[in-house]
């Protein structure tokens, strides 16, 4: 089963989460399986309905010790439990394409943390794919576009993260290799 990791927030008010329920939805559609940060609340709560609203839908929510002791998290999904954030996105790592929605700080980690990995070759170059919802994320790509012009980024390392503007779009971009894939098979 191909599986996407959404990096996503835990917060967020209620317009930011429509689009992460369908998006939970045409991922489970697709017959991905979504890896997460585990939370029933904000953005990744929202996600996770709209997973577990498609019947089949595969998810599992992977949660430091420390955050899971908080139960913030639906009891009708898997858990994974792991002792630190480093043994939790090692899991994360292992997925096949990431997907970031809005989200705050662990959201930024964890998106840049996968772009550094790839950038210096310690993780395989997977797609990246940032969904800026509504604008959200035009600040960051403002400050990207900035360390390229000042050449503390090259352009070719820029485009490892692919910018998604609509819901659709970010759906089709994360799950791009998994349909190569499925195309080279029927041919």
């Amino acid at each position: 089963m191909f599986k996407v990791c959404v990096f996503a927030g835990a917060r967020g008010t209620d317009h930011w989460q429509a689009d992460a329920r369908y998006i939970g939805q045409e991922l489970a559609r697709r017959q991905c399986h979504v890896f997460y940060g585990g939370s029933s609340k904000g953005v990744m709560g929202a996600l996770a309905d709209g997973v577990m609203s498609v019947v089949g839908g595969k998810i599992t929510g992977v949660l430091p010790e420390k955050i899971a002791a908080l139960k913030h998290y639906r009891p009708d999904i898997e858990i994974v439990s792991a002792k630190t954030m480093a043994e939790r996105k090692a899991v994360f790592w292992n997925c096949d394409s990431f997907l970031c929605l809005p989200g705050g700080l662990g959201t930024m980690d964890e998106l840049f943390e996968i772009w550094t990995l790839t950038k210096l070759g310690y993780q395989e170059h997977k797609p990246i794919v940032v969904f800026n919802q509504y604008g959200f994320y035009d600040p960051l790509r403002s400050v990207v576009n900035k360390m390229v012009d000042n050449r503390f980024m090259t352009h070719e390392r820029s485009g490892m993260v692919l910018w998604a503007d609509t819901a659709n779009d970010a759906i089709d971009l994360t799950t791009q290799v998994r349909c190569d894939a499925v195309k080279a098979t029927e041919e």
